[in-house]
């Protein structure tokens, strides 16, 4: 076959397939566009729209119906769909393998994660602790240093009293 004649089949081909669907229609979609033109006045009998149209309609998309819907189901679940189920039930247990990988992976690091912020924390928390400790000490200090002066001052006052003739009991 020639490139031509190839294109020629193609064409007569997808024609046929046209002039064939074009006469498929939708029953529900029927029951409704039918009964509009017989109440707008076209010129079409209420015989004609049920036994030409509504009746072979509906009989032929119910059998197609059935047979895809049925198809179908035998593919998922039935004689059709065996070896395809099978595939599925192999390749559905190796992403649920996969899957529990990640989710023990994600858990190790969150655990990870999780002591490691419980580190960070405490670090945080003897920081904390061994400023309050500087501070204390930096208060004692001062404390002391005070309580040097005060009794420094103290002592001089009592030699200025004695001094002066006053005696203390």
């Amino acid at each position: 076959m020639n490139a031509l004649s190839r294109k020629s089949h193609i064409t007569r081909t997808f024609f046929l397939l046209f002039n064939y669907m074009k006469r498929l229609e939708h029953s529900i979609a029927n029951l409704f566009i039918l009964p509009l033109g017989l109440m707008l006045g076209a010129p079409i009998s209420l015989g004609a729209v049920i036994g030409r149209n509504l009746v072979p309609v509906i009989l032929g998309n119910a059998i197609a119906g059935a047979l895809v819907v049925a198809a179908s189901y035998s593919y998922q679940f039935g004689r059709l769909g065996g070896l395809t189920r099978a595939l599925f039930a192999e390749k559905l247990e190796n992403v649920n393998k996969q899957l529990q990988l990640r989710r023990d992976f994600a858990d190790k690091q969150l655990q990870e994660e999780i002591k490691m912020n419980q580190l960070i924390e405490a670090h945080k928390v003897a920081t904390e602790i061994e400023q309050k400790k500087a501070e204390t000490r930096r208060l004692l200090q001062d404390l002391e240093s005070k309580q040097e002066e005060t009794t420094a001052r103290l002592d001089e006052l009592v030699v200025e009293v004695k001094e002066h003739g006053l005696a203390f009991d």
